[in-house]
């Protein structure tokens, strides 16, 4: 990610930073005013790979603090403020540096659109599957069908592979059909990435169960038949809330593909969220969708964790 970049995400921080703190419970504990918000801010800080110590600090005091703790201490007390003014010092440090060097890109900070982060990989055989995915989703999914717009890739960043893209086309400036389509789309591709580990974890324990493979099987053949189902009600949803409805079972399967390509990039690090220098209106469109991936994150987090606990077991 480029200074620019990090400069923006801290001026936009900051001040929501600077509010972030414990707040008496009773008379020996505290507990934190906005769980939610510090953890995105250690994540969208953490992607730039920028604050090292300082925001491992914060990361490490808010694991040990849930949003249901209402037992901090005094000790955890002031570990929190002192790791939160850590890291408080170091943004400072990156918006006076930047805004005393005058280094501002102006066509960036006017930019509406939407950023899609790629891990790289070693393998550049996979990476262009990646790509492949992305391009697939973006180019072959009928809810990003329109007349009058087009999504179109803007710049490609270094670091992680940071991709912006646009929406171009008549009226986009008082509000884009094709961004509202893709964050919906995303959204319900969140959706149907939780009912599938949800089946996954069942199968799992089917498969640990002491029964007969045949039943097994059977039971198995139903979660499917039961995830198919969800899938199919998560197309309807977005046919009616996106205002199209698929023509044929061509289209459908390429929906189909879209959420299984999607999420799979979901799978090995994809992140997403509006340009730095979008309108309130596009990063309010994007922000609930941000919290959903850091849900879903924690939820494959402690899957995985499970699975090499029962593998330890074993």
């Amino acid at each position: 990610m480029e200074i620019k970049d990090i400069y923006y995400l801290c001026k936009g921080y900051y001040s929501e930073l600077e509010k972030i703190d414990l707040t008496l419970y009773s008379s020996e504990s505290y507990r934190i005013n906005n769980y939610r918000l510090a953890m995105k801010i250690v994540s969208d800080l953490k992607d730039t790979d920028y604050f090292g110590q300082s925001i491992d600090n914060f990361s490490e005091i808010l694991e040990e603090i849930s949003v249901r703790d209402v037992s901090i201490n005094n000790i955890k007390k002031e570990k929190f403020r002192s790791a939160k003014e850590q890291l408080l010092v170091a943004m400072w440090y990156i918006i006076k540096t930047y805004e005393l060097t005058k280094y501002q890109d102006k066509e960036l900070s006017k930019l509406n659109g939407f950023n899609i982060s790629l891990p790289i990989d070693e393998n550049f055989t996979d990476f262009k599957k990646n790509i492949d995915d992305l391009e697939f989703v973006l180019t072959k999914c009928p809810f990003f069908y329109n007349d009058t717009e087009t999504i179109k890739l803007k710049r490609v960043d270094n670091g992680s592979i940071l991709l912006t893209f646009i929406v171009v086309g008549i009226g986009v400036e008082i509000g884009s059909v094709l961004m509202n389509n893709f964050v919906a789309f995303a959204d319900k591709c969140i959706v149907v990435k939780s009912h599938k580990l949800t089946v996954e974890k069942q199968m799992q324990a089917i498969e640990r169960a002491n029964e007969q493979q045949k039943e097994k099987d059977e039971i198995n053949r139903y979660l499917k038949k039961i995830y198919k189902i969800e899938v199919d009600i998560a197309i309807k949803e977005l046919e009616e809330k996106l205002n199209y409805e698929i023509k044929d079972g061509d289209e459908k399967g390429r929906v189909e593909q879209s959420f299984e390509k999607f999420n799979k990039l979901i799978d090995k690090g994809m992140q997403i969220s509006a340009t730095i220098g979008a309108p309130e209106e596009t990063k309010a469109l994007f922000e609930p969708l941000e919290m959903k991936f850091l849900s879903l994150k924690n939820q494959i987090k402690l899957i995985e964790e499970k699975e090499n606990k029962d593998e330890n077991v074993e």
